[in-house]
């Protein structure tokens, strides 16, 4: 079957596939304005199976200035499992219960044997964690205006450089690679690359043209803070695209 294996800085994240009619995709993106004082970017691994009607994910991490994301598109027997899965038309009701059982599953024996402990352990790691992302939170709030306005995501294929995309200060970067029924040896129905923004303040689209791609090949994204930035093909939004700034 067709998968995308993924790596960050070179250690192994997971190699997302199907085997079964759908598409799955793994996208980064990198929002400017308020988003991004919550994080530098993100990296999302998602599946659709349409012949199980249930959406999927992998778990990844969040990215920082300078992380670099390898996705190679390969062929494999082989497919991690999905971190979660949840149906195509669940409610919210019953996804809220979906996760609240799967929530007392994963509680530890620790718990029944000492709630009051295990409880107190909790609340240090919550407090631990609270703490560091409050600080990180801060650094990327007082960044100089140069720092925020200097950041780009690089695309390479095959350690070729395609574009250096520029960051607007209001809106975000999207580039993803996608691929649409890949359970069949072979050439999937539909695989494809882009890298995709919108400028919130000329309430534009931004678009790189990409060129084709096949099995065996590999993409970088790259987190990367330059001046430097290739020019995109700008068109006026048709109220298609979510507004991050």
């Amino acid at each position: 079957m067709i998968a995308l294996s993924i790596s960050v800085n070179g250690a192994r994240i997971c190699t997302a596939g199907l085997g079964a009619r759908g598409n799955f995709c793994a996208v980064v993106s990198w929002s400017a304005g308020w988003r991004a004082v919550f994080e530098d970017g993100s990296l999302m691994v998602i599946a659709y199976n349409a012949d199980l009607r249930e959406h999927l994910r992998w778990s990844t991490p969040t990215l920082d200035v300078g992380d670099e994301v390898g996705i190679e598109i390969v062929e494999t027997d082989r497919i991690d499992r999905p971190s979660a899965r949840s149906p195509a038309n669940e409610s919210l009701r019953d996804a809220l219960a979906r996760r609240g059982r799967r929530a007392l599953r994963a509680l530890p024996r620790s718990m029944l044997r000492d709630p009051v402990g295990h409880l107190a352990t909790v609340a240090r790691d919550a407090r631990d964690r609270a703490s560091a992302h409050a600080i990180a939170m801060l650094r990327r709030a007082l960044r100089t205006p140069a720092e925020r306005s200097n950041r780009a995501l690089s695309l390479s294929l095959n350690s070729r450089r395609l574009w250096t995309a520029g960051v607007p200060a209001r809106g975000f970067l999207l580039s993803w690679v996608l691929c649409s029924d890949g359970s069949r040896r072979g050439a999937p129905d539909f695989l494809r690359i882009a890298l995709h923004g919108v400028d919130s303040r000329t309430d534009e689209s931004l678009n790189w043209d990409c060129p084709a791609v096949v099995v065996g090949d590999r993409l970088t994204m790259r987190l990367d803070r330059t001046r430097e930035a290739d020019a995109p093909t700008r068109r006026k939004r048709r109220g298609d695209a979510t507004d991050a700034g």
